[in-house]
């Protein structure tokens, strides 16, 4: 599967770019980013495959891609949407609304309306973050089940020595303490 693609900008057409590496070109799918003609462009890759197609969308750092990747994760969000949404608003921005439930922002993308937007909230509302990736596998363990690194940062730096089966096991506790 493709990951990561760099080469020269060779024509542009509509939301999608030919990025030229040797002698072939490749359609990438980029939304509001259109880097010019002749341009040296570096994408990182979703390979969207289904019966039928298949779409290259590409992004210019992986944190985009990712955010991408947890947008089209939510049933009824396809790769068009998604990318319709990162084109929308700047991802620390698109993130920022998620996680404070303004659903405006995420209205404003072509595609997107208010049963679509509240399922974006409904399954991503404090389980993505645009610019820190979890410190720990335990903040990553947290964070996978719903926890926000506001609730758990400070178990994290408490947790005792031990396998992470120990320390998440700690950690669900006093939380459930907390409660």
């Amino acid at each position: 599967m493709l990951g990561f693609l760099a080469g020269t900008v060779a024509a542009q057409l509509g939301d999608r770019i030919l990025i030229r590496t040797g002698h072939t070109g490749y359609w990438v799918r980029t939304g509001g980013w259109q880097p010019a003609r002749s341009t040296d462009v570096e994408v990182y890759l979703h390979h969207h495959i289904r019966e039928g197609a298949e779409e290259l969308f590409g992004f210019r750092t992986l944190e985009e891609l990712s955010l991408f990747e947890r947008l089209i994760g939510v049933n009824g969000v396809g790769p068009r949407a998604g990318l319709a949404l990162l084109a929308s608003s700047a991802p620390e921005a698109l993130t920022a609304a998620i996680d404070t439930g303004d659903l405006s922002v995420l209205k404003r993308a072509p595609g997107i309306g208010p049963k679509v937007a509240q399922k974006i909230l409904l399954e991503l509302r404090g389980k993505i973050s645009f610019d820190s990736t979890p410190s720990s596998p335990l903040a990553a363990a947290l964070q996978d089940l719903g926890y926000r690194p506001s609730e758990t940062d400070s178990l994290v730096q408490a947790a005792p020595e031990g396998t992470l089966e120990t320390q998440l096991s700690w950690a669900l506790k006093e939380l459930g303490r907390k409660r």
